[in-house]
């Protein structure tokens, strides 16, 4: 697992935007970030044009993520190994969840 967590950021780096591996590397993340209980109210996580697009099905949760968004996308930065790519976060509601 340790010479993964080497080579994932690497692999991330170079995928193009709307790869499943990065939309599937952040969802991963922000579930992480989340925990267990708020992430279960997650819908669809898709990275386009620099803004990352989350679903909720949750109204109390939406609104949450979009008053700590600024805070969120910086987070995933940091630890998603985008670079500049992920320029904002947006959520939307989710209503097929």
């Amino acid at each position: 697992m340790d010479s993964l967590g080497r080579i994932l950021p690497g692999v991330v780096a170079r995928q193009r935007e709307g790869s499943s591996l990065i939309d599937s590397h952040l969802t991963l993340l922000l579930r992480r970030l989340l925990g267990a209980e708020l992430s279960s109210s997650l819908g669809k996580v898709e990275l386009r044009r620099g803004v990352l697009w989350v679903r909720t099905r949750n109204p109390a949760l939406a609104e949450q993520l979009r008053e700590d968004a600024e805070l969120l996308c910086k987070r995933l930065r940091e630890e998603g190994h985008l670079g500049g790519r992920l320029r904002e976060v947006r959520i939307r509601p989710d209503y097929d969840g």
